[in-house]
């Protein structure tokens, strides 16, 4: 079994809001507006001062330099940032990229962020989104996943309905932010989606609750990002008994032996953190408040996973974006399908489980060697710390 614990500071796993407070034109439309900035990044990198430098976390909790290719020693990051050699360069830091722990992976941003910002419109709103391509040598598209497009389908993103942007060119996605509810946006090309290329689109209705996102996400069968060496998978990222062209040792299978997608993996990430193996962490865990509410997004290209909390039931408030009847929507544990999202709320069992515990995240699929070998050990899991707040009274 392969464990993936979270061990960063919340300050580096949440994730950047893009909220909109809506033009309202001459004819009364509401306009939401933003730019989206596409680049490639290295793990292990932030930016200082603007410039893109080579980072890692210490065991007290901040960040130090590193050196790289391009910088041999710390003293030339220090000069390139424009610090003082020797001081602590934590307070400095912003839009870091740790990902699974491995340093020098390549992966894709937005806006210098890995996962993407998470965009929030008012329902019904008009959205105009300009998409800057700014990689060096890959086309790109943005698909809105869950929008009806009505009358706007040439902005769908999808690789049928638009030509690719190109490198060093922009385009604006122009659509009404419709239906309601928690969606989300994400590249259309090659293996971008893996790299990170994709965000929370959230569209708020009026007087509703607020959730926050969280993604679910997966390194490939040896522990690599999509982009180069992910493309072929990436066409398939859809195919299952029928529809792929991999070999049946490329399959992934639930435990009941029944296939349910092509591709493997090898490490779950939850808001973009997984397993860290090169550099020392600083033992905090990636929390979650137990009285807020949060929408899971199953980002992964190639597994379904079954969601649970230690001591808790999980109460189900959407489903794809849509609201659930308040009739038997209490559970045990979810399921979440591919690109499947759920917007939940915990509910202890009992006073007494009112505490710290372990939100589970685990692959239902399990991983086959050959055609006559089942290793029902290859499970794959991620905890998260849900984090009760304790309040201390004073007695006098």
């Amino acid at each position: 079994m392969i464990l993936a614990c979270l061990f960063f500071a919340l300050k580096v796993t949440a994730l950047t809001e893009l909220k909109c407070e809506p033009e309202i034109t001459d004819s009364g439309a509401k306009i939401c507006e933003f730019t989206l900035e596409v680049r490639q990044r290295e793990t292990y990198t932030a930016l200082i001062n603007k410039k893109n430098l080579p980072i890692r976390p210490t065991s007290d909790g901040k960040f130090e330099f590193r050196t790289n290719s391009m910088y041999t020693t710390p003293e030339l990051a220090y000069v390139a940032a424009d610090i003082s050699i020797g001081a602590d360069i934590t307070p400095n830091i912003t839009h870091p990229i740790l990902a699974d722990g491995r340093i020098n992976q390549l992966v894709t941003t937005i806006n210098n962020d890995y996962i993407g910002p998470t965009i929030r419109v008012p329902e019904n709103a008009w959205v105009a989104i300009k998409v800057v391509n700014l990689l060096e040598n890959q086309a790109f598209t943005m698909h809105w996943h869950g929008m009806k497009q009505k009358g706007t389908w040439a902005y769908d993103g999808s690789r049928s309905t638009q030509c690719p942007i190109m490198p060093k060119e922009e385009f604006t996605y122009r659509f009404k932010a419709e239906p309601a509810g928690s969606h989300l946006y994400h590249s259309h090309i090659l293996g971008q989606e893996r790299d990170g290329a994709f965000g929370a689109f959230i569209v708020e209705r009026e007087n509703s609750y607020s959730a926050e996102p969280v993604f679910i996400s997966e390194l490939g069968p040896n522990g690599d990002f999509g982009g180069q060496t992910h493309s072929q998978l990436s066409v398939y990222n859809h195919g299952g008994s029928g529809n792929s062209n991999f070999h049946i040792a490329t399959r992934i299978y639930k435990p009941d032996h029944q296939e349910i997608s092509a591709g493997i993996m090898s490490v779950i990430m939850l808001n973009g953190l997984g397993i860290n193996s090169d550099v020392p962490s600083n033992n905090s865990y990636f929390r979650l408040g137990a009285e807020k509410i949060y929408t899971f997004y199953n980002k992964g290209e190639d597994g379904f996973y079954e969601l649970s909390v230690d001591g808790h039931d999980i109460e189900l408030l959407e489903t794809d974006g849509i609201k659930v009847s308040d009739d038997n929507n209490v559970f045990q544990s979810i399921q979440l399908g591919q690109a499947e999202r759920v917007t939940i709320r915990f509910l202890p069992r009992s006073e007494g489980d009112k505490r710290n515990s372990y939100i589970r995240v685990e692959s239902v699929a399990v991983m086959v060697a050959n055609a006559s070998e089942w290793l029902d050990d290859k499970l794959i899991l991620g905890y998260i710390h849900l984090f009760y707040r304790i309040t201390f009274l004073m007695i006098p």
